[in-house]
């Protein structure tokens, strides 16, 4: 059988006004490849050309939270022509990592409770850190696990594998991996709360399974690409985010539709809802059921979402569809979309067959629409 594609489109989204945050969540520290501005070779002079090593990573907020890595030999490599994730720009990290390390009095957050988020690509599955808290990512921090399952772990330095997901990573593998914590927020006071979360795919903690998150004052560092109890990742790490709160599960939905719409990784299976920064719906899962696989979307949110041309990034040949044409790369699009513009897509899951498909933006007002969803002939 022929596969169908569905599309939803949103054409003129109500959206609040608020500054550049994904999904409306502000964070304390925002890492961004695509910010190419707040990547440098040196001490924050001369911004990364493509395929060379980054020295610098500034908080793209401009909060002072630099990441560092002042070692050449372990510099990661950023590519904003060469190696791109759904043609946005990214830093690859193989036995490599960076730090921020603040001075005396300054937290990026308190650690009592928090979010992390880490969006990247996983070239060989390694076990290693992520993305975390001090030089061990482990107060608290993300990493992939060493259990021989592959998962996420979230790590708040308590006893064994717990914080796991239950859906695992592979060699070539785009992610999005995230953890809230709240502690205290337990089955008892020494326990936290968490929400774990690979690719949208979330497991909920709430009893004796996570110890609170060790607030000690020596580990406040916070490093992305590798650990020093398992070593770095083979694969990339483009953007990463600290929230100073525990997220609710609606602004996570916000958050991770958000990165799931910019690196076109398909967010929970297909079994949530897309949402905008307005927490509107953008594509749900009843309108579109049977046609949860393979979601992609061009989209502008007035709040850092500006992607021009995507297609999912799962394996195989997928739907690619830009504005009124395509660039190598989103930021080389020139042909941008309106604030609170969506269009979102899956398909059927069925045999996939070589087509052409050629939209130009600008005509979507007048396509016929049933129940919302465009569906693309069998051909």
């Amino acid at each position: 059988m022929r596969r169908i594609i569905t599309l939803l489109i949103a054409l003129s989204s109500p959206l609040l006004l608020f500054g550049q945050s994904p999904g409306g969540v502000t964070p304390a520290a925002w890492y961004r490849a695509d910010a190419t501005s707040s990547l440098f070779s040196d001490a924050g002079i001369t911004n990364s050309a493509n395929n060379t090593t980054v020295y610098q990573w500034n908080d793209a907020q401009g909060n002072g939270f630099n990441l560092l890595q002042t070692n050449a030999g372990l510099r990661p490599t950023f590519s904003n022509t060469t190696t791109l994730a759904n043609f946005n720009p990214t830093v690859t990290f193989q036995s490599k990592w960076m730090e921020f390390q603040p001075g005396a009095g300054i937290n990026i957050i308190d650690r009592v409770n928090g979010t992390l988020y880490a969006a990247g690509y996983m070239n060989n599955f390694t076990s290693g850190g992520i993305f975390g808290f001090d030089s061990s990512m482990d107060y608290p921090g993300l990493h992939t696990s060493n259990n021989g399952l592959n998962n996420l772990l979230f790590f708040t330095g308590g006893p064994g594998y717990q914080g796991l997901t239950t859906n695992s990573f592979s060699s070539n593998y785009y992610f999005t991996a995230g953890a809230n914590w709240q502690n205290g927020g337990g089955a008892t006071a020494a326990y936290a709360s968490s929400t774990v979360s690979l690719n949208g795919v979330r497991s909920n903690y709430a009893g004796t399974q996570l110890q609170n998150a060790v607030l000690d004052v020596n580990a406040r560092d916070i490093r992305v690409g590798g650990d020093t109890n398992w070593g770095s990742i083979n694969g990339q790490v483009n953007e990463m985010l600290i929230f100073e709160n525990a997220l609710t599960a609606d602004e996570m939905d916000r958050v991770e539709s958000y990165l799931a719409i910019k690196y076109g990784t398909t967010y929970a299976q297909g079994t949530r809802d897309y949402k905008n920064s307005s927490s509107a719906t953008v594509w749900g899962t009843t309108v579109n059921a049977g046609y949860n696989n393979n979601i992609a979307g061009i989209a502008r949110d007035v709040t850092g979402l500006n992607q021009k041309q995507s297609w999912s990034t799962n394996p195989g040949k997928q739907i690619l569809i830009g504005t009124t044409g395509l660039a190598n790369t989103n930021a080389a699009n020139a042909t941008s979309l309106t604030n609170g513009q969506y269009l979102v897509w899956g398909d059927n899951g069925l045999q996939k067959l070589l087509m052409f498909l050629s939209v130009e933006y600008r005509e979507l007002t007048t396509v016929s629409l049933q129940s919302g969803k465009l569906r693309i002939p069998e051909v």
